[in-house]
């Protein structure tokens, strides 16, 4: 199973619990596990904060799929 990439940036910055990571991305915890088990896609919104706070690039976030082939990975960046 990949890891998707906003826990990728969770365990990055070692932020232990998901609700911690909803909270600095001003989400609920509900819609970050949607996110996370890719039953939601990430939003322009919720992008643009990663970004703000992590430094992620928006391309990896909003087309993670673009990205894969791109790198010539199947898995989550």
């Amino acid at each position: 199973m990949n890891l998707h990439i906003l826990e990728k940036v969770r365990f990055d910055n070692r932020i232990e619990k998901k609700n911690e990571m909803a909270k600095r991305l001003h989400i609920s915890k509900s819609l970050y596990s949607m996110i996370i088990h890719e039953q939601l896609p990430v939003s322009r919104r919720v992008a643009i904060e990663v970004h703000s706070q992590f430094g992620v690039p928006l391309e990896a976030l909003l087309c993670p799929q673009v990205q894969n082939v791109a790198t010539g990975t199947n898995d989550a960046i």
